[in-house]
């Protein structure tokens, strides 16, 4: 691990740019309040800022308060009390989770060298995070010292994205490049040991939690290459896992979207959001998927804001140009689009 120290001369700028709050103000730093946009990027990924009451965008903002880049393909972010935690997995086994001061956006600590690191959930003050193309494991650290535990908790082969629900951590073992994996690995909070491993539809990739507790888990299938380009997938679909009993109910989709960020739920936890062939909204007492089209397009990533049920979606439209997300309503009608960094997988809301 390195510790990056926050610099006297940026604790100078920071200084002069912030005006103080009142005792009855939040103080929301250098940006403010608004929409963080996790880029992927090419040779470096970013994060791209939008001020949502002007609709400025500022892009780059880790380089822009480090003066290093980012680093490559960064996967997934989370917000905690005190930081923006970042992962990036790059390309030569070389990954790192990127603690960063949410006031300043200055990175205090950082953890390198992972081999494949991925998705990061964030949970009474510690940072869960999976790692591994092949046997995965789940990393903790702890945000009040940032400190790593000094081992980790092994898991399925490739995990993904992880929810927490009733003090339990699920883990999407998507199978990685092995696409071998058809399994949810439930981890014990206060033991810190897997207590159970539920069965779902092929290669599980993004889940959410509704209102009642209950994991929803958005499973790609297994790919065939057999006869590429063209790629059919076998097994692909939602599965409900009912958190009171470890039960699961399970619908196919014929259309997977195939990426990771493709799953979200309305703030009160009553409606999931899925791509597919289209992104498509799916009441969580329904018995049957929806026939209807909630936006008629397919997205790299998809999100909620928490405020107000908008929904957030990332178009990436090349692996070089800036790209764009776009904003909906709940009813999905159109509201707004801001161009952003390359390959934009995610959204978070501060």
């Amino acid at each position: 691990m390195r510790k990056i120290a926050k610099l006297a001369f940026y604790a100078l700028i920071f200084s002069l740019l912030v005006v103080s709050c009142t005792d009855d103000e939040e103080n929301y730093g250098l940006y403010g309040k608004g929409v963080y946009v996790l880029n992927e990027g090419s040779a470096s990924g970013s994060v791209s800022y939008i001020n949502t009451d002007n609709d400025d965008v500022t892009n780059g903002i880790f380089a822009l308060n480090n003066g290093v880049p980012l680093g490559q393909y960064p996967q997934s972010m989370a917000f905690s009390k005190d930081y923006l935690v970042i992962v990036v997995t790059t390309s030569n086994g070389a990954g790192s989770i990127e603690i960063v001061d949410k006031e300043t956006m200055l990175s205090v600590a950082a953890f390198t060298e992972l081999s494949y690191p991925r998705e990061v959930t964030i949970y009474d003050n510690k940072a869960y995070v999976t790692n591994g193309s092949g046997e995965g494991v789940v990393y903790v650290v702890d945000l009040k010292t940032l400190t790593m535990n000094s081992t980790s908790i092994a898991v399925g082969h490739g995990p993904e994205k992880m929810v927490v629900s009733n003090d339990k951590l699920y883990v999407a073992n998507s199978g990685g490049w092995l696409n071998d994996d058809n399994t949810v690995s439930v981890i014990n909070l206060n033991t810190l040991t897997v207590e159970n491993t539920i069965t779902v539809k092929a290669c599980p990739k993004d889940m959410v939690v509704d209102a009642d507790g209950n994991v929803w888990v958005n499973c790609g299938g297994a790919p065939d290459y057999s006869n590429y380009p063209n790629v059919s997938y076998t097994d692909a679909g939602l599965s409900k896992i009912n958190t009171e009993d470890n039960s699961v109910t399970s619908w196919p989709i014929a259309n997977p979207s195939g990426t990771v960020k493709n799953m979200a739920v309305s703030p009160d936890g009553s409606t999931i959001y899925f791509v597919s062939d289209a992104v498509y909204a799916m009441e969580v007492s329904s018995s049957t998927l929806p026939s209807a089209k909630f936006i008629d397009d397919t997205f790299y990533g998809i999100d909620v804001n928490p405020d107000n049920g908008d929904v957030w979606v990332c178009d990436q439209l090349s692996y070089s140009d800036p790209s764009v997300v776009k904003c909906y309503s709940k009813e999905g009608a159109f509201k707004a689009e801001y161009t952003v960094g390359v390959s934009p997988n995610s959204c978070m809301f501060w």
